[in-house]
């Protein structure tokens, strides 16, 4: 009976090393998702600024999309401006 588990080389069973695997991956795409949210949003607050304002607008919110995302839109731009952006049907307005 015993012969049946399935155990890779550093003890751990095929069962917990998909588990991990599947968890690495799904915050790998849970945090691209949430950066490229904060592409959007930065691209549609930047909408009538030039191409050189929108390309950093667009890294910056990229490389640190939840920081993006909470100061700079959240507590900025909504709390102290009162001026939020609206979806438009298109997500990245160039």
């Amino acid at each position: 009976m015993a012969e049946f588990i399935l155990i890779s080389d550093d003890g751990k069973t095929l069962v917990s090393d998909f588990i991990e695997m599947f968890l690495k991956f799904g915050l790998l795409a849970l945090l691209l998702t949430i950066n490229f949210t904060a592409v959007s949003i930065a691209l549609m607050c930047n909408k009538n600024e030039s191409f050189g304002i929108k390309i950093f607008a667009a890294v910056y919110a990229f490389l640190f999309g939840i920081i993006y995302i909470m100061v700079n839109y959240y507590s900025y731009r909504i709390l102290m401006k009162k001026d939020p952006v609206y979806y438009e049907g298109v997500v990245y307005p160039w």
